[in-house]
Parts: structure tokens; C-alpha cells; sequence
């Protein structure tokens, strides 16, 4: 019985020992894990292969820059990471638990400051990247435009093939039967034998371009290329418009899709209706003259035609090698004439029943450059439009002082006026009613649109508040056009447009400057980027810290990290992180190496800037943009 009972004791003892053992809470022999990120300090960005040592333990960083740790007892010990280019980072850390340690490293740079402004260009013009390669010098420029050559488009598996006259049907019956053809049409082309064919999936449309114009019954034969129209217009004077550039509409026009016309009343002092540049886009028939009370309301000025002007902007035809290029050539211009040869309207209630006319014809958008005093029959039609989702937009004025009516009622866009340098015009009015500002010009540098028949008078400069509108309502026209709703209307345009004074909305520019292609992609475009690069293997390398522009377009780069670099300005429209067709880039003085020497300052490095267009092949990686920190 005593051994039974020895032995249950014995039990019990090694059983509370192991309890004891298994609950003690002396965490000495406990080991544990330091983990974190290693960024830089000024892009934010990860570092891959940093060496980070805890004690006489060492880890190197991934490619999203996370370092792990493991079985690490109690204690302080010195953290140190350590990566080439960059300043080395260390501290003393207490493990008592699983520790979190992030760290950012700062550019081990030359002590030199590089500073500039961005000209930023919203056109194509004079600029193209080639492919990207060793070479730093990849930027094309000239007197002239340069064009990128870029691989045509064609559709896929389609091949046009034009057969020669004396070739009978069978033995056009035979070759597609033998090269395993599907006859999609014959073209209804005069004296000629073309038919268009679809491929079979597997051949090449290239390939049998090449084996086929061998072939002895044909005269030749072509992928079916795709064509697209040009962002840039044909028409001769276009050159003379920087208002168009100013609102950003050749990005715009670059995406634009097909879509309907849209149908943009003019109240103003009438149209010259056989204008060479403007009378494919006016609906005559549908307009109404509220002075001489018939339809036709036609322009009687013979010093300039202020309504014509007006509708120019709006909507003279582009790419037809003629004079300008309107906003938006996908319109029905309808003028309503109230505002004799001297630029008076007889009464308020001609604009009011102008207003309600406009309605009744189911126009999309009202554009009114004038303005007055407050009128309660003027704003009762404008409710009304207003309710049926017809577009109001109006001058602010032109006197300096705050904005006038009908801009100033409620339902309305109010429109104030900018210089070339995108300065608010002494003369435009302003005030919290204003929504946007679009270039209306002064007396030296004008908005140049159409005007009168006569030879030496066909187009004209003119400046104001009246000039500014038609922008804005050429641009609405673009959205409507696109199949944003007229409810949107008003908040695309103000939410995309360019900050000019304080961000947001200010009494001066109102919410900005319209932005044609910024309204398009319903993005607010952000100010470029400016950093110092090298280029290798096709990518471009930052060696610099990764700036923005300042609200004035200057910058200063005060951290870079080798010799020898370029200075590049980027928008990354798109934010996919690669320089790619949509986004503008820069280099400054064509890709030119700057030498960067110790206590130098770099002053007037100044960077042009063009919009990259969408039938461009350029792709371009920026290297080490895994993430970046947000402006």
C-alpha cells in the first residue's frame, strides 16, 4: 500500500513541475521576430536589397522593401540598414515582443540645387519620343513638327486584295478557295476589282500581304488600316489660336469618340449664314431674329459680326484646310439674333422669349455672351431650361466689377475671362458667382475666330468675356457629345478644371481654367513631376528626389545622387507608372546631360513639356515607382 502511494506522490511532483515549468513567466528563454518596410525619404518609396542587421543577425529587403528577423532573445540591441546611394539609418531598439521597425533612408546626394520652371504645352507639337535606348539624347525637336513613326493599325485578320482587270471569276474563286479566304464584300469602287476578305485566325495579315502581291492575278494588296482623325487640325490659321491650347483640346480631341451632334443655341446679334469655315455647322431654318421679328437672323454689321465670332469658337469646321478650328466640329449651331448693329437688345423680354425659343427647339446648350442687370422675366425661362436639362452658360462681364446676369443667376455657368498667360483679365468681372475662367484675350493678344465675308475682314481678333463663354460651351458640347449627362455638366467642368488661384474655388477664377481633356477623362489633372534621371536598357532610373511642380510651374531640386543626369518633367495621366501615350513629358534641352558639381546652384533649367498622342508607340518603365507618395 506505501508503494502505491510513493509512487502516486511521484507522479503528482513531476506533473506540478511540468504545470510550473510550462506557466513560468520568465520570457528570457523566449526568442522573437523584427519585421518592417525600409522607404526612401523623400519618394517614399520601397528599397529592394538593403542590409538590415539586429545584433549579429542580418536580413536584405524584397522588392516591396520588407526585411524579417526571426528568433530574436530580450534585450537592446543596434538596428542598422545600410544600402548603396543612400545614407546609412541606425538606433538602438529594446525586444521584449515581436517588433515592428520601419525605416526611410535619405539620398546620399551631392550638396548642388537645380531649379527651373515647366512650360507646359497642351499640344503635340514639335515634340516625339523615339524608343527609348542607351542614348540620353531620345527627344526629337525642331522649327517645325516632328512626327513619331509608329506602327500603322490595321484589323486584325482582314486583307483588301484588288485583283487585275483581266482576271476571270473563276480564278479569283480558285485563289480563295486555295488560300482558305472569306469574302466579306466586294468594294463598290468604280473600274476596279477590289474585294475585301477575312483570314483565318492562324495567318498573319502582314504574311500574306507579302505572299499575295506575288500572286500574278493581283495587283496589289494592303492590310485594311484603321484611320483615325488627328489631334491636331489642318486648318491654316490654327497656329494663330492659343486659346485652344489653353483649354487643353487637342488631348481632348485625341479621345473623343464618336457621338451626336449637339444641337447649341446662339443668342447674340445674329450670323453671317455662308461664312466658308462655319455655314456646314449653322441651322439656319431653326433660328429666329427677335429684332426684325422673322427667321432670318442674320448679322446686318459690317464692322464685325460679334455673333459669327462668338459661333466660330464654338464650332467652325476643323480639319477641312480652311481658316480655324472650332471646338467642337460635331454641331448644329442655332442663331438667334437679339442685339441690333449697335449692340443693344430692344428689351429684356427679347431675351427672355429668345431664351424660351431656344428651349422649344430642343437645344442642348444656350450660349449667352452678354449681360446686365438682374431681370425677373429673364430668370423665368431660365428656370424652365434649366429644368429641362438644357445647358446655360454666360459671360461674367466686362466691366471688372462683379459678375452681371443672366451669368449670375443660379442655373447658370459664369464665365470669366484669361490672358495667354492664363492670368485673370483686367476687365473680366468677378466674384463668388463665377464658376470658370477661359481664355478671353486683351487687345494685344486676342481669341481669333470668324467674322465677316469680305476679303481682308474673314477673321478676326477679338477680346472679352463674350470670347471666354463659347469655350466653355464648345467644351460642354464635347461632354454632352460623349454621353456625359446634362446633370453632370456643370460638375465635370468645374471638378476637372486647372487651379489658377487658391485651391478649390475663389472668387477671382472661380473653380479654374476649363480643361477640355481633363473634363473628358472626369480627372483633375495633377502638376507634373520634376526629377533628375539617368537612362539604361530602355527604362529611365530617378536619381534625385521626386517632386512636383509648384502652383507657378517653377521647382528646385535639392537632392541628387549622381554626376551625371538628366532633368525630366512627367504628368502620368494615367497613373500606370510607365511614360505612355496620354501623358506628358519633357526633358530639358533634348535629354542633355547636366554635370552635377559639388556647391553649384543650376539655375534656369527650364523643361517644355508636350502631350504625348495616342497613336504614339512610346511605353517607357520608370524605374522604382512601386509606390508614390500622393500630392
Amino acid at each position: 500500500m506505501k508503494k502505491y502511494k510513493f509512487s502516486y506522490l511521484l507522479i503528482s511532483f513531476l506533473l506540478l513541475t511540468l504545470l510550473l515549468s510550462g506557466c513560468s513567466s520568465d520570457s528570457s528563454f523566449q526568442s522573437f521576430n523584427v519585421t518592417g518596410t525600409i522607404t526612401t525619404e523623400s519618394l517614399n518609396k520601397p528599397i529592394e536589397g538593403a542590409l538590415v542587421s539586429v545584433g549579429y543577425k542580418t536580413d536584405y529587403t524584397n522588392s516591396e522593401g520588407v526585411y524579417l528577423i526571426e528568433n530574436i532573445k530580450k534585450g537592446t540591441y543596434t538596428w542598422k540598414v545600410e544600402s548603396q546611394e543612400y545614407n546609412n539609418l541606425i538606433e538602438d531598439i529594446t525586444i521584449d515582443d515581436n517588433l515592428i521597425v520601419d525605416g526611410q533612408l535619405k539620398l546620399d546626394t551631392v550638396n548642388a540645387v537645380i531649379t527651373g520652371t515647366v512650360k507646359v504645352y497642351n499640344s503635340s507639337e514639335e515634340y516625339s519620343l523615339q524608343s527609348m535606348s542607351t542614348s540620353s539624347n531620345d527627344v526629337i525637336k525642331s522649327d517645325n513638327i516632328t512626327y513619331q513613326t509608329s506602327t500603322p493599325e490595321f484589323k486584325d485578320n482582314q486583307i483588301i486584295v484588288n485583283f487585275k482587270d483581266e482576271v476571270v471569276a473563276d480564278n479569283i474563286n480558285k485563289f480563295v478557295n486555295d488560300n482558305n479566304l472569306t469574302k466579306l464584300k466586294k468594294l463598290n469602287l468604280k473600274d476596279n476589282n477590289i474585294y475585301l476578305y477575312q483570314l483565318p485566325n492562324h495567318k498573319s495579315v502582314l504574311e500574306a500581304v507579302e505572299l499575295f502581291n506575288k500572286n500574278e492575278f493581283i495587283t496589289w494588296s494592303e492590310p485594311n488600316y484603321i484611320m483615325k482623325l488627328s489631334a491636331k487640325p489642318n486648318d491654316p490659321l490654327y497656329k494663330d489660336q492659343w486659346g485652344n491650347r489653353k483649354v487643353n483640346l487637342e488631348p481632348g480631341w485625341d479621345i473623343i469618340k464618336d457621338g451626336r451632334t449637339i444641337k447649341v443655341a446662339v443668342i447674340d446679334s445674329g450670323i453671317i449664314p455662308n461664312h466658308e469655315d462655319l455655314s456646314a455647322n449653322i441651322e439656319l431654318t431653326e433660328g429666329k431674329d427677335f429684332i426684325d421679328d422673322d427667321s432670318e437672323p442674320i448679322d446686318e454689321s459690317t464692322d464685325y459680326s460679334h455673333g459669327t465670332h462668338v459661333s466660330g469658337i464654338i464650332g467652325a469646321v476643323s480639319n477641312n484646310d480652311i481658316g480655324i478650328a472650332g471646338v467642337n466640329s460635331n454641331v448644329e449651331i442655332i442663331p438667334i439674333r437679339i442685339f441690333d448693329t449697335d449692340g443693344y437688345t430692344q428689351t429684356a423680354t427679347d431675351i427672355a422669349e429668345a431664351i424660351n425659343y431656344a428651349a422649344e427647339k430642343n437645344v442642348d446648350i444656350i450660349n449667352m455672351s452678354f449681360g446686365g442687370s438682374q431681370s425677373l422675366t429673364m430668370h423665368e425661362p431660365i428656370k424652365n431650361a434649366y429644368n429641362e436639362d438644357i445647358i446655360l452658360i454666360a459671360a461674367a462681364g466686362n466691366d471688372g466689377s462683379d459678375v452681371f446676369y443672366p451669368a449670375k443667376f443660379p442655373e447658370t455657368i459664369a464665365i470669366g475671362a484669361t490672358d495667354i498667360n492664363n492670368n485673370i483679365t483686367s476687365y473680366s468681372n468677378t466674384g463668388f458667382e463665377l464658376d470658370l475662367v477661359a481664355p478671353g484675350g486683351t487687345s494685344i493678344n486676342g481669341i481669333l475666330s470668324t467674322n465677316l465675308n469680305e476679303t481682308n475682314n474673314m477673321y478676326i481678333q477679338m477680346y472679352g468675356t463674350s470670347m471666354s463663354t463659347p469655350y466653355v460651351s464648345g467644351v460642354a458640347s464635347l461632354l454632352l457629345s460623349n454621353r456625359v449627362s446634362p446633370s453632370q455638366i456643370r460638375d465635370r467642368l468645374t471638378s476637372t478644371a486647372v487651379d489658377l488661384g487658391p485651391s478649390g474655388k475663389d472668387s477671382t477664377y472661380g473653380y479654374g481654367l476649363v480643361d477640355a481633356y481633363g473634363a473628358l477623362l472626369n480627372k483633375k489633372l495633377k502638376r507634373p513631376y520634376v526629377f533628375a534621371a539617368t537612362k539604361e536598357n530602355g527604362s529611365i532610373n530617378i536619381q534625385s528626389e521626386f517632386i512636383r511642380v509648384n502652383d507657378d510651374n517653377t521647382y528646385k531640386l535639392e537632392e541628387i545622387s549622381e554626376d551625371n543626369v538628366i532633368i525630366i518633367a512627367w504628368r502620368d495621366v494615367d497613373e500606370d507608372k510607365n511614360i505612355s501615350p496620354g501623358d506628358y513629358y519633357g526633358e530639358y534641352n533634348s535629354g542633355s546631360e547636366i554635370n552635377i558639381i559639388e556647391n553649384t546652384l543650376f539655375n534656369n533649367i527650364d523643361i517644355d513639356m508636350y502631350y504625348i498622342p495616342q497613336n504614339d508607340s512610346t511605353n517607357i518603365e520608370v524605374m522604382n515607382m512601386t509606390r508614390i507618395e500622393r500630392q
